[in-house]
């Protein structure tokens, strides 16, 4: 800041310089500003998420977000199911020809190996963050997607309900691309993801239930259908034949023989009506269980 002092008369007589270093501020001001977009990436992830139940758009969704604000040339989001120990990739992008492109995933679960580093990051749950130095003459020039060959990695759980469900991790080619800081962030994203993902599977897994259970109910429908035709079949010519006894040699019986030969009409009308209204009550009860639906 430069002044320039004038006497009584007006001329100039002095010129003060006053210098202030401001780099604290600036840094102050640079961290502020990396804090509030950090803010707003989880905030526009956290909104975001709640528009799908899709696994494949929140994975996206999530990369979409991470890019923003941490250095990524590859990012992984593994599904995990404890009861299988075994590891379903939901998501992949990589370096393809020095652009970033999603990567066909293998179709099926995997069995996990204790060896990689996604084993160590379920069985542990805590983040892994490793890192080479800029010196290492075993880091490549060119990106290959093998873990041993990534310079810069993070790797963290998603955890949802004290239960690991997967692990969201991000790799760079270049040495010491990331901080204590980028893990922190990273952390508070797949958060969110595991939660989003578990929300995801739940609606898969009660769509998949209400799909058997109506394909039982409808085997239960033509099952009682079959049952009951083939119940009544005999019933009707029973009580068909007995009618034509009872009309055509009723002279052939006393009044005790007729009495029974009535009983045999009455207890087939009757079993008839029983059998109606047990395909009565199960329609009754379908149309109420989808009415409470």
């Amino acid at each position: 800041n430069t002044t320039l002092l004038r006497n009584a008369a007006g001329d100039p007589v002095l010129m003060v310089n006053i210098a202030r270093d401001i780099s604290e501020r600036q840094a102050s001001r640079e961290e502020l500003s990396r804090q509030l977009q950090r803010l707003q990436v989880l905030y526009d992830l956290s909104s975001a998420l709640t528009e799908t139940l899709n696994t494949d758009d929140i994975a996206r969704t999530t990369y979409q977000q991470v890019e923003k604000v941490i250095p990524v040339d590859g990012f992984v989001i593994d599904l995990y199911d404890e009861e299988k120990n075994e590891i379903r990739r939901a998501f992949a992008m990589d370096l393809v020809k020095g652009l970033r492109a999603e990567i066909e995933v293998p179709r099926g679960p995997i069995s996990l190996d204790r060896s990689v580093s996604t084993a160590e990051v379920i069985s542990s749950r805590k983040p892994l963050l490793r890192l080479r130095s800029s010196s290492d003459q075993h880091v490549p020039l060119h990106p290959v997607a093998r873990e041993s060959k990534r310079a810069s990695l993070m790797m963290v759980p998603m955890v949802s309900k004290q239960k690991t469900i997967g692990v969201l991790s991000v790799h760079s080619y270049e040495a010491e691309m990331y901080s204590q800081e980028h893990l922190t962030l990273l952390q508070s994203i797949a958060h969110l993801a595991g939660i989003a993902i578990e929300k995801a599977q739940l609606y898969q897994e009660t769509i998949r239930k209400s799909l058997e259970i109506e394909a039982r109910n409808k085997e239960l429908d033509d099952f009682t259908y079959v049952v009951s035709h083939d119940l009544k079949e005999p019933l009707i010519s029973v009580e068909g034949y007995a009618k034509m006894i009872r009309h055509e040699y009723q002279q052939l019986f006393d009044a005790g023989g007729r009495e029974y030969l009535q009983a045999v009409v009455d207890s087939c009308s009757h079993m008839k009506r029983l059998i109606d209204d047990l395909l009565l009550l199960s329609r009754i009860s379908k149309v109420t269980e989808q009415r409470s639906t």
